[in-house]
């Protein structure tokens, strides 16, 4: 039968949620094992040496599980920003937002630029504002989202805990290749599932779930913004054998299946 995520999937989602932290910008990260600077820097989209900076911890050698991380909020600059009015809006002293990216008061800033905010800053983040995916109708032509991966694609059907199916489409790739958020939307689950490895599940603005599962690394967290385009993880071999491939699936809001070559268009 059909694969219905909420009776299956969001319900072992459902039941999961609550024990994994939801680490959105600025929270303490803990350590885990097998972590690195470098790899939660990378998770983080903080530099190491802002994170060792902000820990004070000289030798990353030192890192160990259960240790408790403190992560500086991050500022996206946007057009008509100052350097006075992001130390503003932040509550902090412009002399402290200076020293932690490294700048004078006289360096510019341009629109994308990211600031690192010291301890005690108020969030500057906004929401995502890509236009979000219309599911209403199929888009054949030019398509409405994204391709989560370049790969030689194939219709998948496989197992999930329970007695359904997981349908959805299988992406050929590469250990290491990005694998990019076909939407916007916020994540809902990041962390490995069943027999799929590392799993990112992110909900639409409009209920609906879309399921990227076969990777190595996870690049967001429990509860970030992700917008169209942006990379989300790093493919990696699969659990089931056949090397590296993304299984990427579409659910709606009463857990129907949505077939995604609808509104991927040509690729």
């Amino acid at each position: 039968m059909a694969f219905r995520m909420v009776p299956l999937l969001a319900a072992a989602f459902a039941l999961l949620l609550p024990v994994i932290p939801a680490v959105a910008d600025g929270k303490p990260y803990m350590v885990v094992e097998g972590d690195t600077f470098y790899g939660i820097s990378r998770r983080l989209q903080v530099p190491a040496t802002v994170l060792q900076s902000f820990n004070a911890i000289n030798d990353p050698a030192k890192l160990r599980p259960g240790m408790v991380l403190k992560v500086p909020s991050v500022h996206e600059v946007r057009k008509g920003d100052t350097l006075y009015g992001i130390a503003r809006q932040a509550g902090v002293p412009l002399d402290e937002l200076l020293g932690i990216n490294g700048l004078k008061s006289s360096s510019p800033i341009k629109p994308g630029d990211r600031l690192y905010l010291p301890a005690g800053a108020r969030s500057t983040a906004v929401a995502a504002t890509a236009k979000p995916v219309d599911f209403s109708k199929p888009h054949p032509a030019g398509g409405s989202m994204m391709w989560p991966h370049a790969g030689t694609r194939a219709p998948f059907q496989g197992r999930v805990l329970g007695s359904g199916s997981l349908q959805g489409i299988s992406f050929v790739g590469n250990r290491g290749d990005p694998v990019f958020s076909a939407t916007s939307g916020e994540v809902k689950w990041a962390a490995p599932y069943f027999i799929y490895g590392k799993t990112v599940l992110i909900k639409t603005s409009d209920g609906h779930l879309l399921l990227y599962a076969g990777n190595e690394e996870l690049l967001v967290r429990v509860g970030d913004l992700v917008t169209p385009g942006m990379e989300i993880a790093r493919l990696g071999t699969s659990p089931q054998g056949g090397g590296a491939r993304l299984i990427f699936s579409v659910h709606g809001r009463a857990g129907e299946y949505v077939d995604p070559e609808k509104y991927l268009g040509n690729g």
